[in-house]
């Protein structure tokens, strides 16, 4: 074949997948309704994941398997940022008190 490797192909995209949650994560590509297991991302590391556009990321929890974050890859520069956080829809006993006024 007359591919050249010297230049990737624009659709290319390199998934930047950062664990911000205190947790491991579980990043799945998601094809169709099916969920394919990719990666495990420690806690406070950053995954470099070759893929394509329009190609759609998921991070689930490692211990809940809850959704954190879920991405549809856009060519933009050839690099995307997934920063996974904790949950918005914490539990009363991990939320701060309100402060006594």
């Amino acid at each position: 074949s007359t591919h050249s490797t010297a230049n990737e192909p624009p659709s290319a995209v390199v998934l930047h997948v950062t664990n911000r949650t205190g947790d491991s994560i579980e990043l799945l590509w998601v094809n169709d309704q099916d969920e394919i297991w990719y990666a495990q991302v420690q806690i406070g590391d950053t995954l470099q994941q070759q893929t394509s556009t329009g190609a759609i990321w998921r991070a689930r929890s490692s211990s809940s398997l809850q959704i954190l974050a879920e991405t549809r890859c856009i060519a933009l520069g050839g690099i995307q940022h997934l920063l996974v956080d904790e949950p918005r829809d914490i539990s009363a006993e991990d939320a701060p008190l309100p402060l006594q006024m």
